[in-house]
């Protein structure tokens, strides 16, 4: 994990916003493997689990690579969400072939590009048009960024450290205030962090309280992330590569 979560993703606490995105269920198997359950609970429960971590890049990505002003993003990404769990398009995913997260960008790519020609042909004058998930994109994908996996990924590690964040804030609340504090004074800041000899003084407690606090919040904070990577993963070995791109280091 970056030295300072601040610098490293940019001031999570405030980058995403996830009002009206599920929360976050607690769970320690893959969502992922679960898309194909026979079970609709079990598979709504998947889907809950997925759509907490990619609708917020998903929208991020739509905004950029499609030039979408924030209100036409939001209804491609609700629309592309809602098609894909209704048509199946989530049962279809196979790991062997693809990461989730690649197969999930290159399908919204197809949504997107499908919808904006439906858009078009209506505009002429014609009838309904049925839009799918993927398609011949040539004639209408826009101006590629430089590395559109890597930027979605960006995205989503922003997300999942969001998500995590959310989650130890609440943890916290009601027992380790002063520890929440301290981590969010010094960790989850744009600019440079106070001291911790400045920590310290203002709230009358020693540097190695102050230490002490920020290393048990860092330690939580890991926990939650990689709960939440394990989730997001169809296997150990993805996990812990996920892991290691994410975290730099192996899951303990």
């Amino acid at each position: 994990m970056a030295a300072r979560l601040g610098k490293g993703i940019d001031a999570i606490g405030t980058h995403a916003n996830l009002s009206g995105v599920n929360r976050f269920p607690t769970t320690r198997r893959s969502a992922v493997a679960a898309l194909g359950a026979v079970g609709s609970q079990e598979r709504e429960r998947a889907w809950t689990v997925l759509v907490a971590a990619y609708y917020p890049p998903a929208r991020a990505y739509v905004s950029r690579r499609w030039n979408a002003d924030p209100d036409e993003a939001e209804d491609l990404v609700q629309g592309f969400f809602a098609s894909a769990y209704e048509h199946g398009f989530i049962a279809r995913f196979d790991h062997r072939k693809a990461r989730f997260r690649t197969w999930l960008r290159v399908g919204l790519d197809g949504w997107v590009a499908n919808a904006r020609r439906s858009t078009a042909r209506l505009k002429r004058g014609g009838g309904a048009v049925h839009v799918p998930l993927d398609g011949d994109l040539a004639e209408v994908l826009p101006a590629a960024l430089e590395d559109p996996d890597a930027w979605f990924e960006r995205e989503w590690a922003r997300t999942l450290f969001a998500l995590a964040v959310d989650a130890l804030r609440e943890r916290y609340a009601a027992r380790h205030g002063l520890r929440l504090r301290l981590f969010e004074r010094h960790d989850l800041v744009e600019d440079e962090a106070p001291s911790y000899r400045t920590l310290a003084e203002a709230e009358g407690i020693a540097v190695t309280d102050v230490t002490n606090h920020l290393a048990a919040a860092r330690r939580d904070l890991r926990a939650l992330v990689l709960e939440r990577l394990r989730a997001l993963t169809v296997d150990d070995e993805e996990f812990r590569a996920e892991a290691r791109r994410l975290l730099g280091a192996d899951p303990a």
